[in-house]
């Protein structure tokens, strides 16, 4: 068993994007040695990496805001999400949450959406699972909410939320559905490319691995400077957030 980097099962893309950065796509034309197979597989490993980078940050963008919300607190929210009370968070409970912040997703959107984080059971969240998809990872941001002190755990209507939070709620909800629904389709597009292949893909990065079994976050972060893939530090958290699920490094 691995124990630091990101290993071959979670570099699976989450088996469980349309905001495009430009400026992070590298120029695979600087790279005249490589094969025209392996050409391809960079290619579309790193686009789908900077794809990736911009929802990402996008959800941490609104994660931060709905942690500066006064009224917010992690278990008032939880508690607002556990509709059926069993101190988890069901597939029917989150569908009828986002009905009723105006968010009409398909049952088979908020299963994918599932499958990145419900980890324990595929239809449930849990305490911790529900916090972690709403938690910024600044924690700067956690800590403020964390601190927060509950004013109304009972709290199972929206009379002490103001307009503005109930707007970013809703739009964390679309964009987090979204989100996933986007990268699973552009996943399954991936994998059925002649020009793409995972495990190639898997070979390419292993050539980094000092262990040959995992790569760690500084060796991931040199791979794609290589390829002229230039991200910042935070954007790089991002990705291991989404990736590393055991949280080794």
């Amino acid at each position: 068993q691995n124990t630091q980097g990101l290993s071959c099962k979670e570099n699976q893309f989450n088996q469980k994007l349309p905001f495009y950065n430009n400026t992070h796509h590298p120029n695979l034309t600087a790279f005249p040695g490589l094969k025209r197979t392996e050409m391809s597989i960079l290619s579309n490993l790193l686009d789908y990496i900077t794809k990736l980078i911009s929802l990402e940050l996008t959800s941490e963008n609104l994660k931060e805001s709905l942690s500066l919300k006064p009224e917010i607190t992690f278990p008032e929210l939880f508690y607002l999400f556990d509709i059926s009370k069993t101190n988890t968070i069901t597939i029917s409970d989150f569908l009828a949450i986002c009905k009723s912040f105006a968010v009409f997703p398909s049952i088979n959107e908020i299963k994918v959406l599932y499958k990145r984080y419900a980890v324990s059971l595929f239809d449930q969240l849990n305490y911790a699972e529900f916090i972690k998809m709403i938690s910024p990872i600044k924690s700067e941001y956690t800590k403020i909410i964390e601190n927060r002190n509950v004013i109304k755990l009972e709290m199972n209507d929206y009379s002490l939320m103001l307009f503005e939070t109930k707007t970013l709620i809703k739009d964390m909800l679309n964009h987090f559905l979204y989100c996933e629904t986007f990268l699973e389709k552009y996943r399954k597009e991936l994998n059925t490319k002649n020009e793409f292949s995972c495990i190639e893909a898997w070979a390419i990065l292993m050539r980094y691995s000092q262990s040959g079994e995992y790569i760690t976050k500084e060796e991931f972060k040199q791979f794609l400077d290589d390829k002229s893939c230039l991200i910042t530090k935070f954007e790089l958290d991002c990705l291991i957030n989404k990736f590393d699920w055991d949280k080794d490094g």
